[in-house]
């Protein structure tokens, strides 16, 4: 990792949407960093915060519970979802750039971020191949209604990775141009 992608990693999403599309040396880094980022969100709204995930028990013991002064909870996300906010501003953004591409896109390329996940079991752990043989399962996990894997079949596994570097492509150019 180059000094500047570690920058891009630590930035906010605001300035790294503003480095995305404004032209520099490290304008291309910039909308790289921005669009992985964008994909993360776009995989934790629909893989997480869209089904229900209660937290911890009521009666869990941990810090973080808000019962003394070194207990306060410090967690950005614990304090949206107790304050019953559940998605983001920068969700809905993710939402809405990885809607101006074609749906086929979109399923390769969501498939492909959730695979690049860092957890090394669970569904998406299976090999490209696995998952376009059972799309449809995969598929509905990401949010698509039954029957999808009828109109987005693809044939192995190399197509969805074709796919995915396609629409990748096309997000980063739209980032680039600042429309996303």
């Amino acid at each position: 990792m180059t000094a500047s992608a570690a920058i891009y990693q630590r930035m906010s999403m605001d300035r790294l949407q503003e480095h995305a599309a404004t032209e520099g040396e490290h304008q291309d880094e910039a909308a790289r960093a921005y669009v992985e980022r964008l994909l993360d969100l776009e995989v934790e709204r629909r893989l997480v915060l869209l089904h229900e995930r209660p937290g911890w028990h009521s009666c869990s013991p941990g810090f973080g519970d808000g019962t003394g002064p070194s207990t306060t909870p410090t967690d950005s996300m614990y304090l949206a979802y107790i304050k019953g906010i559940r998605l983001g501003g920068w969700h809905e953004a993710a939402k809405r750039a990885l809607s101006q591409i074609r749906e086929r896109g979109r399923l390769a390329v969501l498939i492909q971020a959730a695979k690049s996940d860092r957890r090394l079991d669970g569904p998406f752990a299976a090999t490209h191949d696995e998952i376009a043989a059972n799309l449809g399962h995969y598929a509905q996990m990401l949010g698509w209604p039954p029957g999808v894997a009828v109109v987005h079949n693809f044939e192995k596994g190399q197509a969805i990775k074709r796919a995915a570097h396609q629409s990748k492509v096309k997000m980063l150019l739209l980032a680039k141009a600042g429309v996303m």
